[in-house]
């Protein structure tokens, strides 16, 4: 991949590209899929995937910022904010797509230390 992403890499692809997993022989780090900003991703799943980004230490991210354009969906309930936080804090962006996707790379030197987000314990 162009990005430098290559197999064994724990990649997260948020949303449209999950099905890229399996062909491109990457690794999921997380229990999800993939997230969406309505009830289908519940919170406690959002707080399951930072604790996994952070645990594992992900290399990179897929994000499509569609998921940050307020839903005009009613009650569609949007529960991403603490992963929105926790990218924010741990990666940055390091390309664009046209269609406005992007690829997030962790940060250097900020795999330790406390997280500005919640993230209950279990």
């Amino acid at each position: 991949m162009a990005f430098g992403a290559h197999p064994s890499i724990r990649l997260f692809f948020q949303a449209d590209w999950a099905d890229a997993y399996i062909p491109l022989a990457l690794q999921n780090p997380t229990p999800l899929p993939f997230v969406t900003d309505t009830d289908y991703t519940r919170p406690e799943q959002v707080q399951q995937v930072v604790r996994a980004l952070e645990k594992s230490m992900c290399k990179l991210v897929l994000w499509t910022p569609d998921v940050d354009i307020p839903s005009q969906v009613p009650y569609s309930h949007d529960h991403l904010g603490p992963l929105r936080a926790y990218l924010r804090q741990r990666y940055h962006v390091i390309k664009t797509f046209p269609d406005g996707k992007q690829v997030w790379e962790r940060w250097s030197g900020r795999s330790s230390g406390e997280l500005d987000v919640h993230v209950p314990t279990t």
